[in-house]
């Protein structure tokens, strides 16, 4: 028997009945179609995201005696890159006769987008007719859809049947697809042994593919142990067999350091190799590198232009990558407008995950105005195709009432009905909601344990909430030092809070041994590593200072702003230029330039500007205040900097016009006092 196929103590030894569905499911269903799908940016360890991966096209099927239609392909990618109406006529026309490779090029035009839109149901239809018609790539594509979840609602079981399917008809795509899903537990019990014997079996097959699958296991680890070496081994077989996806991912691997040396100028090469051989994700690496530098001089124009001519191509990751160059700013001007555009070219081009961040756009007004009601409208869409980050925003949004009238029983449900499902991201949210309070009444013990759960599913999110807690002592769990571990498990996981609560547990001694200088490194390791949250912790301790025993050290700031604010988005930027030129103002003249330019920065960063001024230079702040306040006809004192009694009294007037007069019991320059006054002054 060859190694794919299922061995007959399997639980699923026979292949069960599938009827594919022409439509997308109803929303009544949305809670049961969660299975922990995760998004883009918790890629599962070993697993290419939809831009990457060398998939399966329907149409390619390893029946024998086909005759072969070599205008095909071309009518598929002319139709992709073009929507050529009288190519997809034509396609159409030859799918309506009963041929096999049509049927599954149209599954593909539908499922694929670019210049056609996503119609999932006549994607599915498409394949289905393809499937019947004995086109055993079809079964291979269908299950990549079930497994991914962004475009249908994940379903796991039925994917490693789709892929069992391909494999018993010898189709090597499914033999690589099912040996990924033993390797993962992909709709079966993980089999690491059986999966690395089913992929490594087929060698150098699919020009390099199994070879590149086993890179990208020991390059992200997971089922198996992270091994560099290994991985560049297997990627370099791969791309000596004709993979273009790993001469790209190995370009990464040497632009990013990752178990190797940084090596920029071979990053670039790899680069251009894959680009030179159509691979579009290798193109937009190689506008990337042209952007920012790596390996060549800076050329913008001539990285966007790259990027641009992949996104031309239908590559919704390079639609998805300009959205980023446009929402972060620095290289190109940032324009939100665009930023949005593009996200929503990428999700109209097949790239389903950026509905909830577009979703998170539009709820949190950064880029654009804020509009509820439309980030409603992209969480429910994602959780119609079955996203688990969908269903979990949607249950939030109907919590707290955005967009839509609050429901706080059926939000509930919907994030309980995902966290059940094993979803580390549902569980978190849970403990979130029960540890702030709110429309769901506070529980500490509930948020404890939803926390726990989470951090033992690998939520490194979770675990900077556990730390926490028992650094605070919530829900009873005083203990800094078992909360310092938990931060040291996010941090080696790579996340950045983890990293900075971490650092900040070195600063003062809490639940170790006081090291200033150790959590300063630590911050500051993250914020090399191009961690925004960090590079703003790292600026504020030199800014500011901490007390008498970390001094202000401003020329420091600076030179951490030169080394990493090209890390920050542009609006952030702006900010910190201000802050610390807050930070060395000395007299009246300095103070009116300061609050001047609070004006003169984006709407989107000034009340958080006003806020880390208090920190900066508290004469500064008051200045800005008192301008502010006098303008609102509540201050009609001198503008000089100094909290007199007219000021202080200004200041409380503030507060009461506020409704949450509460928020500045504890004095007029408490960092809970500056936040009201810069939220009240200026509103979102």
């Amino acid at each position: 028997m060859a190694l794919w196929k299922l061995k007959a103590e399997h639980p699923m030894q026979t292949t069960k009945s599938l009827v594919l569905s022409l439509t997308l499911p109803v929303f009544a269903g949305l809670a049961a179609m969660a299975h922990g799908q995760t998004g883009p940016e918790e890629t599962v360890p070993g697993e290419a995201t939809a831009e990457e991966a060398p998939q399966q096209d329907a149409a390619q099927s390893s029946e024998a005696g086909t005759d072969q239609q070599p205008d095909l392909e071309d009518l598929r990618r002319q139709i992709l890159a073009t929507g050529d109406a009288a190519a997809l006529d034509r396609l159409a026309a030859l799918a309506e006769g009963g041929d096999g490779r049509a049927l599954g090029f149209m599954g593909d035009v539908y499922s694929r987008g670019g210049a056609v839109p996503v119609d999932m149901a006549r994607a599915l239809d498409y394949y289905g007719r393809a499937v019947e018609s004995g086109n055993q790539g079809a079964l291979v594509r269908l299950g990549e859809l079930y497994r991914d979840g962004s475009l249908i609602p994940a379903d796991p079981e039925k994917a490693f049947d789709y892929f069992s399917r391909a494999a018993e008809a010898e189709n090597p795509w499914g033999i690589l697809r099912l040996g990924e899903a033993y390797m993962r537990g992909t709709g079966t019990a993980q089999d690491v042994a059986r999966g690395l014997e089913i992929i490594g079996g087929l060698g150098p097959a699919l020009n390099g593919a199994a070879l590149a699958s086993l890179g990208d296991f020991y390059l992200r680890g997971g089922p198996v142990q992270a091994d560099a070496a290994k991985a560049i081994d297997y990627h370099e077989q791969a791309a000596a067999a004709g993979s273009s996806s790993s001469l790209t991912r190995l370009g990464e691997v040497y632009r990013d350091g990752n178990g190797v040396p940084a090596d920029p100028a071979r990053a670039l090469d790899y680069f251009q190799q894959a680009a030179d051989l159509g691979n579009l994700t290798g193109l937009v690496r190689l506008g990337e590198a042209h952007v920012h530098g790596v390996g060549t001089d800076v050329d913008v124009a001539r990285g966007i232009a790259l990027i641009e001519e992949a996104a031309g191509q239908g590559n919704a990751g390079a639609m998805a990558t300009l959205g980023d160059l446009y929402a972060l700013g620095g290289a190109v001007p940032a324009d939100g407008a665009k930023a949005v555009e593009w996200y929503e070219r990428s999700v109209a081009a097949g790239n389903g995950w950026l509905l909830v961040r577009l979703g998170d756009t539009y709820r949190d007004g950064r880029l654009v105005e804020a509009d509820p009601a439309l980030a409603f409208a992209y969480y429910q869409r994602a959780a119609e195709a079955g996203q688990s980050s969908g269903i979990v925003r949607l249950g939030e949004a109907y919590v707290q009432g955005l967009g839509v009238p609050a429901d706080v029983e059926r939000g509930l449900s919907l994030i309980e009905e995902t966290a059940a499902s094993g979803n580390a991201s549902a569980m978190a949210t849970l403990g979130n909601l029960y540890s702030r309070g709110g429309a769901v009444a506070a529980d500490p013990a509930k948020a404890l344990d939803y926390y726990r759960q989470a951090a033992e599913a690998g939520h490194v999110g979770a675990m900077v909430n556990l730390g926490d807690l028992y650094r605070d002592g919530g829900a009873g769990t005083a203990d800094p030092g078992q909360g310092v571990e938990y931060y040291r498990q996010a941090a080696e996981a790579g996340n950045v809070w983890g990293a900075i609560r971490l650092g900040e547990a070195y600063l003062y001694g809490q639940g170790v041994e006081r090291d200033i200088a150790r959590g300063i490194a630590e911050i500051e390791r993250s914020a090399a590593a191009g961690n925004a949250p960090a590079v703003r912790a790292l600026l504020s301790i030199h800014r500011d200072g901490r007390g008498s025993a970390i001094p202000r050290a401003p020329g420091k700031a600076r030179d951490a702003l030169e080394r990493y604010g090209a890390f920050l988005p542009a609006d952030e930027r702006a900010r910190e230029v201000l802050l610390l030129d807050t930070a060395a103002a000395t007299d009246r003249t300095d103070f009116r330039a300061i609050s001047e330019g609070l004006e003169a920065l984006p709407a989107s960063v000034r009340r958080d500007a006003l806020a880390g001024m208090r920190g900066a230079n508290a004469n500064a702040y008051v200045y800005a205040v008192q301008d502010r306040l006098a303008q609102r006809g509540l201050y009609g004192g001198p503008l000089n900097g100094l909290l007199t009694g007219s000021t202080i009294r200004a200041i409380n007037a503030l507060c009461s016009q506020s409704g949450q007069a509460s928020r500045c019991v504890r004095g007029p320059l408490h960092g809970e006092t500056a936040r009201l006054v810069s939220e009240t002054l200026f509103p979102l």
